[in-house]
């Protein structure tokens, strides 16, 4: 028989679907009062602190809303609007960290680059006052407030439910991999849709932690992790590129004084570039899934019988209780 599975937070053993139904209701109301507290934070200033730390309350707060969706239900609307404010969010995010690049660019020809930056500081503004309006209707927080999760009948069917959800997300991740192309100018949207999937199985994880079990698990995250935030440094080159690009083809900006600028931000790209390959992301991904170990034959304690898995299936749910 089975062990239970240590909830290694305090909360107790997971050992039946009623301590998962447990978890997901006490998940729900940290995260909403995570996001509160954080767009509490952004009402009174927003800096670009607090625009990063409620961007991430509401990423977790969308993984659980996924993950009670999977498992019954969720609150009508409450999606569509959180996603609506991490966009004007992200836009905001966008100008500010284009604004820093450009201010950490090379001092020579940096006042013909003046026209770039104000046009960042308009854009930024624009962006913030539209972020600000989306935030202040709090429509989202009142609409996450007004419910709660009824997980306390007997619903069965939530654990397969759950595994289903986290396989599927993985697999997904994995699939995207066959557009993610290794061209330091091609791909980018590519690259950002295996980075959004597998960050997401991260949060995952961080919502079912006492769930998991298995000794690589960490190493796992953090490897994931490391290449995500890789791919997201090469993301803002590339959209600050394509924006310098607009520019000067509206004849806003001189092509000469950007041509340094430019030349530092390709050298960066693929610099980063290398040290995020299509075959990195495949092995932790697959890793992930028990296909393979992370740094290739002769790991023992991550392979998925050390885990309690097994072969072909996801490290992680093979230790859902069933």
């Amino acid at each position: 028989m089975r062990a239970p599975l240590q909830d290694t937070r305090g909360h107790g053993p997971f050992s039946s679907e009623a301590s998962v139904r447990q978890r997901l209701a006490r998940l729900y109301r940290n995260d909403v009062r995570a996001y509160r507290r954080e767009l509490t934070a952004c009402h009174r200033r927003l800096s670009r602190h607090s625009i990063h730390e409620l961007r991430i309350a509401i990423r977790r707060l969308l993984v659980c809303l996924r993950l009670l969706g999977a498992a019954q239900g969720e609150p009508p609307g409450a999606r569509a609007l959180l996603q609506r404010e991490l966009k004007s969010l992200g836009e905001v995010r966008d100008a500010q960290v284009q604004l820093q690049l450009v201010g950490k660019g090379p001092s020579r020809g940096a006042a013909a680059l003046e026209p770039l930056r104000e046009h960042l500081r308009r854009r930024k503004r624009r962006r913030a006052k539209v972020a600000g309006l989306a935030l202040d209707s709090d429509k989202a927080l009142r609409r996450l407030q007004g419910w709660s999760p009824r997980l306390a009948g007997k619903v069965p069917g939530i654990i397969p439910r759950l595994r289903r959800l986290i396989d599927g997300r993985l697999h997904e991740a994995i699939d995207s991999l066959s557009s993610f192309s290794g061209s330091a100018s091609a791909g980018c949207a590519a690259r950002h849709r295996t980075r959004v999937l597998s960050r997401e199985c991260c949060y995952i994880v961080d919502a079912l932690r006492p769930c998991w079990r298995g000794d690589r698990t960490d190493t796992l995250l953090s490897m994931l992790r490391g290449r995500q935030q890789c791919v997201g440094q090469i993301h803002d080159r590339e959209l600050l590129l394509r924006r310098i690009g607009r520019l000067v083809a509206h004849g806003s900006l001189d092509a000469e004084s950007a041509r340094t600028l430019c030349a530092v931000l390709r050298s960066e790209r693929a610099r980063r570039m290398k040290s995020c390959s299509r075959r990195d992301w495949r092995r932790v991904l697959e890793a992930l899934l028990g296909r393979r170990e992370p740094g290739g034959a002769g790991r023992g304690d991550s392979h998925p019988a050390a885990i309690g898995g097994k072969a072909g299936g996801c490290l992680w749910t093979a230790a859902l209780p069933r």
